[in-house]
This record gives C-alpha cells, sequence and structure tokens, in this order.
C-alpha cells in the first residue's frame, strides 16, 4: 500500500503501481485457474474445491510479495532483481509440477496424489524410472532445464513490470515495517486456519489438502465415494450385528490352509491358462493339465482400479453398499481360528483407504511399511523379489489354519521387469492419456504376465518348503483388469470396458484338499470370491455380504459396477441368450448398452434396443448404485 503523503504527490506511481500489481496477481492465476478447470470440468470434482484452493493460492501469493518488497529494500538493484526473479520462477515451477503430479496421479489412480506417495517414490527414485524404462538423469535434467527457464520468464518479465520496485521507493520504512509484519501475521493466520479446517477442505475435494491430509479424504476410496447418506449409520449398526453374531469357532472337520494371490492389472484374456495364443503362464497351464487348478471364467471386477477392487474381493461388498467397518475376509476367518498374514507388493498402507482392510491381520509388511521400517532394505517398492524373500522368511507351518495373502506387481505397468524385453519383443512401457504403440505395449504387458506366472511358481515352491501347502487352497485372481488399446485407452481406472473389468479366477489345490465343485455362471462378481472362499472352508459367511458362492447355484440377476462417474451393470437373466452391459456417465447422463453375448469387444452400442420397461429398470438399478455424494456432487443424471 503506498503510504498516503506519495499517493498525493505522486498519482501516477500509485496508478502504475496498481496496475503492475493487477498484471502480477493475473499472471500468478494462470495456472491454478487452468489447473482448476482440468480438475472441475475433466476430471469432475465439485465446484466446492474452488474457494478455499484459491485462497490458499492467495496465501501464497501474498508470502511471496511479502518477500519480494524485502529483497527490493533489502538488497542492491542489481541483485534484489535477479533474487526476486529466482523467488517467483522457483515458486511457479513447484506450484506447476505439483499440479502435474495431481493431474498424473488422477489420470492414472483416479485421486489427487499425496504427499506420502510422493515422498515414496521419490525416496525409490531410480528404481521407479528403471520401471518405466526412464532415463533418471535425463528426467532430471529436464526438470532442471523447466526451473531454469522458469526462472528466466520471470526475470525478462520483472525486469520490465515489476510493482514492487515503484512499491519500495514510495513506502516509508517504518510503514513497510508495519506493513511485513501484518502481511506475515495474516500468512500465519491462514496457514492455521488452513490447518484446523483441513478436514472440511479435504471433504470439499481441496487438491492441496487433500495431498497434506490424505487421511481426511481417505473416505473418497481413489476415484469412489463412500455412501455417506441417512443410511450409513445403519450400514455400519447392521455391520456390527453380524460381526457380534459371528461368535466362537464352528466345529468342522478339518482347517485347511488359505492362500490368496492377487495380481495388480492381470487380465483373463492375456493367460495362456485362458486360451490365450502366447504361452504366458506356462505353470498355471501345467497345473491345469495335472488337474490341480479349476478355471472361472466370466469373473468381473466392480471397478478398474485397486481401492474398491480389494475392497469387494475381501469384503463382499459393492462400493454404494460399503460400511465404515467393514466385515473382511481376514476378519471373518480369525474369528474362526486362522492365523492371518499379508505379504504385499505395492504400497497399500499409504495408498488411499486401503489401511482399513488390513485392520486386525497377524502380520503385515507391503512396500510401503519395508521402506519406513527397514532402511537398510533396498528393495524397489513394486518388486515382487521382495515379496518372495519375506514369504522365504515365514516359518515353518505348525499345523494352525493359516491364511497368507499375497500381492505382485509384476503385470503391472509401475512393476519391476526383470527382463524388460522378454520373451516378446519389442517392447515398451505404456503410459495413460498419451499417443502408445499398441503392439509394443503388448509385448510389455505379456512379459510382465510370463513374469507374473513365474513368481507364482517360485512363491508356491517356497510356501511347499515352509509346510503351508500340506493343506491347502491357493487361489489367484486380480484386482482389476488392464485396457491395451482398445477404444484408443491404455492402464487402467479409466473407464468400465471388458479389458479392464474382466478379472481371474483359479483355484489350485495342494495337499489333502480337494478343488471346490463350482457351479458354472455366464457372468460373476469380485464380491462373490470372499463367499466361495468361506464355503469351500466350510465357513459360514457373514449374513451382511452381498456375493454368492460360487460353490452354490444362484438365480441370474444383476451385477453391478462403476469407475468413477461411470455406473452400470450386467444382465445375467435374458432367457434369450443376451448379455447386456449397462452404463451411465452421471456427469454427461449419456448411456450405452451393449450385448456382450455378440459383441465381446463392446463395438456397437445397442441402447436403442433395449426396450423403454428394460431401459427404465437398468436405469433406476444404476441410480440405486451411485452413492448420493458421488451423483450430486460429480453431476447429476436425471431418470
Amino acid at each position: 500500500m503506498l503510504a498516503p503523503r506519495a499517493a498525493r504527490d505522486n498519482p501516477a506511481m500509485n496508478v502504475r503501481v496498481l496496475r503492475l500489481l493487477l498484471l502480477d496477481i493475473a499472471l500468478w492465476s494462470i495456472a491454478p485457474a487452468g489447473f482448476l478447470c482440468v480438475y472441475l470440468l475433466h476430471f469432475g470434482y465439485p465446484a466446492s474445491a474452488v474457494a478455499p484452493h484459491a485462497t490458499i493460492v492467495a496465501v501464497l501469493w501474498m508470502a511471496l510479495a511479502t518477500l519480494r518488497v524485502g529483497l527490493r529494500l533489502a538488497l542492491p538493484e542489481r541483485v534484489a532483481l535477479p533474487a526476486c526473479a529466482v523467488l517467483l520462477g522457483s515458486s511457479t515451477f513447484a506450484l506447476t509440477l505439483y499440479y502435474a503430479l495431481v493431474v498424473i496421479g488422477l489420470t492414472a489412480w483416479g485421486k489427487v496424489v499425496s504427499w506420502e506417495l510422493i515422498e515414496s517414490y521419490l525416496q525409490q527414485a531410480p528404481m521407479v524410472a528403471e520401471a518405466l524404462s526412464l532415463s533418471l538423469s535425463a528426467l532430471v535434467a529436464a526438470l532442471g532445464i523447466a526451473w531454469a527457464a522458469a526462472c528466466l520468464i520471470a526475470w525478462l518479465l520483472l525486469r520490465r513490470a515489476d510493482w514492487t520496485e515503484p512499491f519500495a521507493q514510495a513506502v516509508s520504512r517504518p510503514l513497510l515495517t508495519v506493513g511485513t509484519s501484518a502481511s506475515i501475521g495474516l500468512v500465519i493466520l491462514l496457514m492455521v486456519q488452513f490447518e484446523f479446517a483441513s478436514i472440511a477442505w479435504s471433504r470439499a475435494a481441496e487438491p492441496l489438502s487433500l495431498t497434506a491430509f490424505p487421511q481426511y479424504g481417505s473416505v473418497l476410496l481413489q476415484s469412489h465415494r463412500l455412501s455417506m447418506g441417512p443410511d450409513a449409520a445403519q450400514r455400519d449398526a447392521r455391520e456390527d450385528a453380524a460381526r457380534s453374531a459371528m461368535g466362537a469357532p464352528e466345529p468342522r472337520r478339518a482347517a485347511r490352509n488359505l492362500v490368496v494371490i492377487v495380481v495388480d492389472a492381470l487380465r483373463p484374456d492375456h493367460m495362456g491358462v485362458y486360451g490365450y495364443a502366447r504361452n504366458t503362464t506356462p505353470w498355471l497351464s501345467a497345473q491345469q493339465r495335472e488337474g490341480r487348478l479349476a478355471r472361472v471364467d466370466g469373473l468381473r471386477a466392480v471397478c478398474g482400479e485397486s481401492s474398491c477392487g480389494l475392497l469387494a474381493l475381501f469384503t463382499s461388498r459393492y462400493m454404494h453398499e460399503m460400511p465404515s467397518r467393514p466385515i473382511t475376509l481376514h476378519q471373518a476367518l480369525s474369528r474362526q481360528g486362522w492365523r492371518t498374514h499379508a505379504i504385499l507388493g505395492g504400497n497399500h498402507s499409504q495408498f488411499y483407504g486401503l489401511a482399513q482392510l488390513y485392520a486386525g491381520v497377524d502380520s503385515f509388511v507391503d512396500g510401503g511399511t519395508l521402506r519406513q521400517g527397514e532402511p537398510e532394505s533396498t528393495w524397489y517398492v513394486n518388486d515382487d523379489r521382495f515379496v518372495l524373500d519375506r514369504t522365504a522368511r515365514l516359518p515353518a507351518w505348525d499345523g494352525t489354519p493359516t491364511m497368507l495373502q499375497f500381492h505382485l506387481m509384476s503385470a503391472h505397468q509401475l512393476g519391476r521387469r526383470e527382463t524388460p524385453g522378454r520373451p516378446w519383443g519389442p517392447a515398451k512401457v505404456y503410459y495413460p492419456g498419451v499417443p502408445n504403440s499398441v503392439e509394443l505395449a503388448v509385448n510389455w504387458y505379456d512379459n510382465g504376465v510370463a513374469q507374473t506366472d513365474d513368481m507364482i511358481r517360485r512363491l508356491v515352491a517356497t510356501l511347499h518348503e515352509r509346510g503351508y501347502l500340506r493343506d491347502a487352497l491357493v487361489v489367484v485372481t486380480a484386482d482389476h483388469g488392464e485396457a491395451l488399446g482398445e477404444h484408443g485407452l491404455f492402464t487402467h481406472a479409466n473407464s468400465v470396458r471388458e479389458p479392464v473389468l474382466r478379472v481371474p479366477l483359479l483355484l489350485m489345490a495342494f495337499g489333502e484338499a480337494k478343488l471346490p465343485a463350482l457351479h458354472s455362471r455366464r457372468a460373476a462378481s469380485q464380491i462373490d470370491v470372499a463367499p466361495t472362499l468361506l464355503s469351500a472352508l466350510g465357513v459360514r459367511p457373514p449374513s451382511t455380504w452381498s456375493g454368492r458362492s460360487l460353490t452354490e447355484p444362484a438365480p441370474a440377476g444383476l451385477l453391478g459396477f462403476q469407475q468413477g462417474p461411470e455406473v452400470g451393470l450386467i444382465d445375467t437373466r435374458d432367457p434369450g441368450g443376451a448379455l447386456w452391459k449397462y452404463w451411465v456417465d452421471t456427469r454427461s447422463g449419456a448411456e450405452k448398452a451393449f450385448d456382450l453375448a455378440r459383441d465381446p469387444g463392446e463395438n456397437v452400442d445397442r441402447l436403442a434396443e433395449l426396450t423403454p420397461s428394460r431401459r427404465r429398470e437398468y436405469r433406476l438399478d444404476v441410480m440405486a448404485r451411485t452413492p448420493g455424494s458421488q451423483a450430486r456432487k460429480r453431476g447429476d443424471i436425471e431418470f
């Protein structure tokens, strides 16, 4: 602010400072404004995020403005200008880089990146670059050039239009001291207010607060929201009652071990054991030929990402039905005397809402906890050799029934490839939202599937050595599938197309165990897996679970799925043989329908073939599956 005498004596300077000040604010606002447009319009986040984010951006500008005026007064002109340019350029670069990371996270995971994940991957930057076939030195050089360019642009702008120079000349030093102190105090006050208000701002989907305080936004569970409507308390009450009713262990003749191997981003039609032309699964195919393996066809994930996929696998629930404290497969078995252990590739403990899934397990380790708890370790967070190493450290089986959960990352885009170009090449890692070669991407993915098969072979061999397979059921499945160029899409968490939703389910029996008799279905859901496993072990599933065991006949019905704003169903009831798949984009209201029996590739939209009554039934079902918080905050659809 100009001193009163200066303003009276030199009104032209007053006007000039004001113009330059407004220009400075406008330039500072370009990146946040552009990001918010993408954040709201492309990714569908609510407008409630705008005001708190604008407040944070304003606070940052005020802090920078105070520092720049101070530098102008404290330093000679030849030093002050470069110092202000570096300060402004570095701040702009850091903010733009953060926005880029948020967009990458939303594109790859469907979620605002958390500081914990940023820190985790920064600490393992060389291994992340290796997994993505990137040159770390080239990446660092590119970032350095971008930072230098930002500082240079800031220097050129400040040479021609910097309000802090005439402002510093016009104000008196006592007034500057008071103004600086007031500005710093206001910044601190707003920052403190931001910290106290972070829960509300996280619930409003403000991105910086979600990055800084991901625990407050965990209710989002990646790109999905838990339904927090009036029935939320009732769901929790029913779940608590079901947990109490589980009671003491049930009498049974035998209590065999259960080994659940979840492979991240594994799609069945690229597995030799499912008939793929390439022999990507030689070991699993050998188990099938020997009669040790049962294959389930037509299984669909409830979504296209890890958080809801794993929750559906282990809690037998769709997202719109999820209580805040769900009974998990681990907990159900623990109540019946099983020990439960989780050895997981990837970073589950810091990945958006997954920590609650493993509450109560007897032991838990993943890439994130290993990095935090064992500084001497050099394992990459997404390296399946870490899972093998930890499995080899398990104590020999002592006869107590045990559930072991494993998570493998070899098929995932971020998973480490031991031999990136073999056995199929040339191969190249693919990225979401950028041009990719289908041939190179398929080769890269198939190599990962082949590595997965070998990892499962080595894992089973280790478990056999430790005695866990004397009487054991081994299950191989996935949290979601993977797009490899179909409909122009790559990776996952980007659609409800079949390549992203189709997942395998393989059951193997070792030692005294026998394969359960499974009833065939035209299509099954991920929520049916946990009840199937409990039934195979002779344990009654919790009454609140939604899935139906594949060991029992089940009436045809509707299977749900969703990914972000796209919510839909698969109808298995048509007596004429059609297998209808229908979904709605709840942001735009656009509908699509495909008959998977005639068109498994979803190439011909047959929405017009649906009768009005069936279309209305589908719409009402989709509306029931859409949590109110998501439907209302990401764009209503009228039914």
